[in-house]
């Protein structure tokens, strides 16, 4: 289906490279990176990808969505915990508020990697073990429009 469409797109490309495209396979790749929780320092490389230049081209958007979203809150929720100390309790409340289809899942996990306690999202507190809490939902407050409602 892929190779269809891009056919159609580039009817001018050889038959030579829709098979190329066709037998890519990621078996050559070879991924470095640091262990997750790790410190790093600027202009340390998160990641080093060696293979075949085609896989890794295509590959790059993506490992580069995720690492930089993985970074930016566990470096976030590191400062946070720094700034709080190691006594006080940190919840990440941010399930709506993530991008992409997992994103809530996966910022709760990347505040826990950063240093905070648990989540409001049972689903993040299922797949990590971590702790769940939090208050109600704003919408549940909303859906009523006086005391005597309650």
């Amino acid at each position: 289906e892929h190779i269809s469409f891009l056919r159609q797109q580039m009817p001018e490309a050889s038959d030579d490279f829709f098979d190329y495209l066709r037998n890519l396979d990621c078996s050559q790749v070879v991924v470095h990176a640091f262990k997750e929780g790790s410190v790093v320092f600027p202009r340390e490389p998160l990641l080093r990808v060696e293979g075949p230049v085609g896989i890794c081209q295509l590959l790059e958007t993506t490992l580069l969505c995720i690492v930089n979203f993985a970074s930016l809150v566990a470096t976030n929720a590191a400062r946070m915990r720094l700034a709080v100390g190691p006594n006080k309790t940190l919840l990440e409340f941010g399930l709506r508020r993530s991008q992409g289809p997992d994103g809530g899942v996966s910022a709760s996990r990347y505040s826990y990697v950063g240093g905070f306690d648990g989540t409001s999202n049972a689903l993040a507190g299922m797949l990590f073990g971590m702790k769940v809490g939090g208050t109600h939902a704003h919408s549940f407050v909303q859906s009523f429009s006086s005391l005597e409602d309650l």
